[in-house]
């Protein structure tokens, strides 16, 4: 279910904008990027996992904030796949 939610938050960015022809909003990608961020504080991970995950996770952060949600929902997508990796 989990995976699931971060997967949904991090796909809306851009599926939401394919529907309604809109941009996605710095809030909403913003929130992905701490769902992740989220997920991964629940999980073991190694001093260099939660190092590169916490890189990823703000150069997302700043990606949305420079509205550049393709490379956010791309450096979300390696947060995520680190994190299904991982279990």
């Amino acid at each position: 279910m989990l995976k699931v939610v971060t997967a949904t938050a991090v796909a809306l960015m851009l599926a939401t904008t394919a529907a309604s022809a809109q941009t996605p909003s710095i809030s909403d990608c913003k929130t992905a990027a701490e769902r992740l961020g989220e997920r991964a504080e629940r999980m073991s991970l190694t001093d260099s996992e939660e190092e590169r995950i916490e890189d990823l996770l703000e150069k997302m952060e700043e990606q949305c904030e420079a509205r550049d949600f393709v490379g956010a929902l791309a450096s979300g997508k390696l947060v995520k796949a680190m994190l299904d990796a991982k279990g």
